[in-house]
């Protein structure tokens, strides 16, 4: 009786493994899904670059352009008041030890720059 148990867990452990494996194999490439980041960048740049409908170009930098804002605004967070403050404290240290530029000599950097 134990090993037939034994036996018929193991077959059901058999199956769910190869039906895993299957879907997994078949429903997504799988050597796309676990390159690095960098070859996957390069690959969607190629195909990218062959699309010549420009609703799906469109549609794309629309993805794109959603993403990047959902992650600056995720990053993006207020400063707390002791931070705050301490922003303060540190700008008037800086500017009782004349640790600033003046604007005069900022804008005449920003003339030699150009």
């Amino acid at each position: 009786m134990y090993k037939l148990l034994y036996t018929l867990t193991r077959y059901r452990q058999n199956m769910f493994y190869r039906t895993f494996y299957k879907t997994l194999f078949t429903n997504i490439n799988f050597v796309n899904y676990f390159m690095n980041l960098e070859i996957r960048k390069l690959n969607f740049i190629q195909d990218f670059l062959r699309i010549n409908n420009e609703k799906v170009v469109l549609l794309l930098e629309k993805a794109l352009t959603e993403e990047k804002r959902k992650l600056y605004d995720k990053n993006l967070s207020p400063y707390t008041i002791e931070e705050f403050d301490k922003l303060i404290d540190q700008s008037e240290e800086d500017t009782k030890h004349k640790k600033f530029k003046s604007t005069e000599l900022f804008k005449s950097e920003l003339k030699a720059w150009s």
